[in-house]
């Protein structure tokens, strides 16, 4: 149960720092049943509130930002244009692309087509 908790709040966390969502969003995103409990475990972990966490936010983003966006971390060295190449021989057609140095991948959220977008500079 505790391994559970801790993995929601984890995503909660990013969601909050990386997304644009609101609150109510993300705690349901991540797996809370109850915003009140939400608000008290993050409390309880990070000794502050779900705004004061996306305070914290690193950069900020443009208003047409979508909903989902994520940092996607790695360590060196990764060869991403090699990486590119391999995801592109192997793209499953309508469900993923590789274009002008991204990968895309359609994913379905209750029932609304989301595209994730992967980039590295």
């Amino acid at each position: 149960m505790e391994f559970w908790q801790t993995q929601r709040l984890l995503l909660a966390k990013q969601l909050l720092t990386d997304s644009m969502m609101s609150v109510t969003s993300v705690a349901m995103a991540s797996g809370f049943q109850s915003l009140r409990r939400f608000n008290a475990l993050l409390k309880e972990r990070y000794r502050m509130a779900p705004t004061e966490l996306r305070r914290q936010q690193r950069k900020n983003l443009p208003e047409n930002f979508p909903d989902f966006s994520f940092r996607l971390n790695y360590r060196p060295p990764l060869d991403w244009e090699r990486l590119l190449a391999f995801l592109s021989a192997r793209a499953i057609p309508h469900v993923e692309a590789v274009q002008e140095g991204s990968y895309l991948r359609t994913v379905q959220v209750k029932r609304q087509a989301v595209i994730l977008r992967a980039t590295f500079a």
